[in-house]
This record gives structure tokens, C-alpha cells and sequence, in this order.
């Protein structure tokens, strides 16, 4: 139903405004909704979750991120901000690195 996507969609709008992933997105040009997690792992370090999507009224990008053993939205948040500024105001052409598990720089 309509009222559920709408309630869960300003959820994940305040998550990005206010929330978890505020750090990164509070002030971005781009609205942006989100949602932090962590994933428990049995002795060791948890994994970190986030996934959002912009721009919040007419979506154009999803992204989803999972950094194993990382420290919350302070391993998540870098890399998906990395990911909008380059969609959203980056080159057309990608910056390749020689590090093959880097995504973006």
C-alpha cells in the first residue's frame, strides 16, 4: 500500500538527514534516503550495511554496500558518498586505480 512505501520511505529520509548516515548526506545536494545495519558475526568483528537511494522524490540510483568487519556507517558512509558524488557530479570517465578491491577513490 501507498501509506507503507510512503512511512518507510521518510524513515529512510531521515536516516540520511538526521540519522546514522547524516554524516555524509545532512547537507548533500542531493536528497537522499538510506538505511544503516550492522550484521552480527559470533566472535568477530560485525559487518556494516547501508543502502539509499537518490534523488528521494524520482529515484535514479540504489545503491547497496556491505563492508565486512567494519565499524558502522563510518566504513559505509565514505563509500556510498563516493559512489552519489561520483553519479551525480563526477566525470564521465572513471578513475581507474590498480587496486582491483577499490571501487572508487
Amino acid at each position: 500500500e501507498d501509506a507503507v512505501i510512503d512511512a518507510v520511505k521518510k524513515g529512510m529520509q531521515s536516516v540520511a538527514e538526521e540519522g546514522t548516515a547524516s554524516a555524509y548526506f545532512k547537507d548533500y545536494p542531493v536528497q537522499v534516503g538510506g538505511k544503516t545495519g550492522t550484521a552480527q558475526v559470533t566472535g568477530r568483528p560485525d559487518n556494516s550495511v547501508l543502502i539509499l537511494f537518490a534523488p528521494y522524490e524520482d529515484p535514479e540510483i540504489a545503491v547497496s554496500i556491505v563492508v565486512e568487519r567494519g565499524e558502522r556507517s563510518l566504513s559505509t558512509g565514505p563509500v556510498a558518498k563516493a559512489i552519489m558524488d561520483e553519479y551525480f557530479f563526477g566525470s564521465t570517465e572513471p578513475e581507474l586505480d590498480d587496486n582491483p578491491n577499490e571501487l572508487l577513490r
